[in-house]
């Protein structure tokens, strides 16, 4: 009886089973991740819940308990889909990137600067040319170059921006090759394929793939939730006597 409770209670946490979607279900309603619960532990009844916890670990009710069978459901509803559509993957990412670009205009700033800094140099190169007083000259070239070095700051800031955020070149080619390579018939971990799942509530769930070159750390999942969904789906889900319409979405952060 003292070995059974050992590996019940003992704080190693090599005897503890796994709480594989603690902290990656995400709540937009708390703005927390989810941890694990636990109830019937050890017995023919148990079940595996996430909940959202406050600052004095009591748990948050207006985003309700989410099971982990539904979370389970919801990888593998994901991960077929993308494998049904692996033609179009590639051209269904590049789509959603292409829509990231215009609604965030940067192509458009960046053509917009580059114009400017073009047009500064310019002006800078007449300047030189030009037989003003010297003085004024100087004046003049000082401001020019001012003016030019605070447009190639801004233009190296939103270049910067756009390789680490919109650029999938690295790891799209990565998530085709992991997708080619799953048997749907087979047990498999399809929580490798998504970085996090963002829950809106206990019935609208994302998936969230990570293409970009940002950390995951630095990625805000609130703005994030409201990306274009690059796929999406449902399904019923059933618990005892819940049942659920579970509505999901994939996007890429």
């Amino acid at each position: 009886m003292i070995k059974e409770r050992v590996k019940v209670y003992s704080k190693d946490y090599s005897t503890r089973k796994p709480t594989l979607y603690s902290n990656y279900v995400y709540s937009l309603i708390a703005n927390k991740f989810y941890r694990t619960k636990v109830n019937h532990r050890n017995t023919s009844y148990e079940v595996k819940l996430l909940e959202v916890l406050d600052e004095n670990k009591k748990r948050i009710l207006d985003a309700k308990n989410i099971y982990y069978s539904q979370i389970d459901i919801l990888l593998k509803e994901g991960t077929k889909t993308l494998v049904n559509n692996l033609d179009n993957i590639k051209t269904i990412i590049n789509n959603d990137l292409n829509n990231k670009l215009l609604n965030e205009k940067l192509i458009d700033k960046l053509d917009i600067i580059k114009t400017d800094i073009n047009k500064v140099k310019s002006e800078i190169k007449l300047t030189k040319n030009s037989d003003i007083d010297p003085d004024l000259k100087k004046t003049i070239l000082t401001k020019h170059s001012i003016k030019l070095n605070e447009l190639k700051e801004e233009q190296l800031k939103l270049k910067h921006q756009r390789l680490m955020t919109y650029d999938y070149s690295n790891n799209l080619p990565l998530l085709i090759k992991s997708l080619k390579s799953i048997d749907l018939e087979a047990e498999n971990d399809y929580k490798e394929l998504f970085s996090y799942v963002v829950a809106k509530s206990r019935e609208e769930l994302i998936l969230c793939i990570h293409l970009s070159n940002r950390n995951l750390s630095d990625i805000d999942l609130t703005k994030e939730s409201t990306n274009e969904s690059a796929s999406h789906g449902s399904f019923p889900f059933k618990q005892s006597r819940l049942l659920l319409d579970t509505v999901w979405s994939i996007i890429v952060i």
